[in-house]
């Protein structure tokens, strides 16, 4: 850090810019708040208990970053410190793979990360042994690389989209032009004996979009269990939302419908329950991942923190991959986040 002198002058200048950022956070989460409360989608009094927790934390991470950078620090103990990382131990032990030892779990989930963008051989039976999939929303976040890994497998499937979204399907995807609004334009092109993955929801959801759930989220899940029983499908794949939580009510509401209407349908059913799918595009979230092991640690909001845990798109299309070729012979199966991260094989 040569050249930064003074350091005082350094230290204060960071943390100023760092102190500007947060409060700019700060001043953004408070006009949504506010936004939210004059929409009547939450309560003034449920706001200190969503935000008081990720300020403090925020705060302290902010105050600790400004005291523990190196900036300032005499030259001699950074050259000390610098000696003692990189100076070898002769009398240390080399590292050695143990048998049965399991890999870091930073590399056990890059490894889990990778896994879906494999060639991968099924083995468990030839391409017209396996039931057809139809799929719906197979052009969004989740269903184009579903599809792509289902078509790797071997997998027949039969996507419905819209006619000017046709192009955007994976090659080798068999398209069907309808309105996922309306079960009338597509149960006659669902195969006999189908998987029916439904995906079709509001891109993005927040408290703001309440309307939209009830257009489009609620909507579709009618018309695909309708479509779904006319064509007499063999079983059913939903994505709804792990609930109870503390905010989202109006998205929880719809997709709580959305699985009793499935439960009432008869036809036997996965029901996967996800907070938050974290993806290109959707990766804000990460900088939660410090606050949730966090509340993990507190034994009164461990319960909380795993239910409402992150899960990435990767280990949320290899538990899909497993639920349409490994069907549960229960009438209804509920995958919640911890079900996710075990069946991909991705840690949390």
């Amino acid at each position: 850090m040569r050249g930064l002198e003074p350091a005082l002058g350094w230290r204060v200048g960071l943390g100023l810019t760092g102190a500007g950022a947060y409060a700019s956070a700060v001043w953004m989460s408070a006009a949504e708040l506010a936004r939210a409360v004059e929409l009547d989608l939450v309560s003034s009094l449920e706001i200190p208990g969503l935000v008081t927790l990720a300020y403090v934390v925020g705060s302290t991470l902010l105050v600790a970053a400004w005291a523990l950078n190196p900036i300032g620090r005499p030259a001699s103990s950074r050259r000390q410190r610098n000696r003692i990382l990189t100076t070898p131990n002769p009398s240390a032990p080399l590292l050695r793979r143990t048998p049965g030892r399991s890999r870091p779990a930073g590399l056990r989930l890059k490894l889990v990360r990778s896994s879906i963008g494999t060639t991968t051989t099924h083995t468990s039976g030839t391409r017209s042994e396996m039931n057809p999939v139809f799929i719906t929303g197979g052009t969004g976040y989740v269903g184009r690389p579903l599809i792509a890994a289902l078509l790797q497998r071997g997998h027949s499937v039969h996507a419905l989209v819209r006619p000017a979204s046709t192009g955007k399907l994976p090659s080798g995807a068999h398209a069907v032009i309808g309105n996922a609004l309306d079960a009338h334009t597509f149960a006659p092109a669902i195969p006999a004996a189908a998987t029916f993955v439904h995906l079709i929801g509001t891109p993005h959801p927040n408290p703001s979009k309440a309307g939209e759930f009830l257009r489009v989220d609620l909507a579709s899940i009618h018309a695909a269990v309708s479509a779904a029983r006319q064509a007499a499908v063999d079983h059913f794949v939903y994505i709804s939302v792990a609930h109870p939580a503390p905010v989202m009510h109006a998205y929880i509401a719809v997709r709580q419908e959305g699985e009793a209407l499935i439960r009432s349908s008869g036809m036997r059913a996965t029901i996967l329950r996800p907070w938050y799918i974290l993806g290109p595009g959707h990766r804000w979230p990460y900088a939660l991942l410090p606050l949730y092991a966090l509340l993990r640690s507190i034994p009164g909001t461990r319960a909380g923190a795993e239910r409402l845990g992150l899960v990435t798109r990767n280990a949320t299309i290899a538990t899909l991959v497993k639920a349409i070729e490994e069907p549960s012979t229960e009438r209804v199966r509920i995958l919640g986040v911890r079900d996710i991260r075990r069946l991909s094989g991705e840690v949390g």
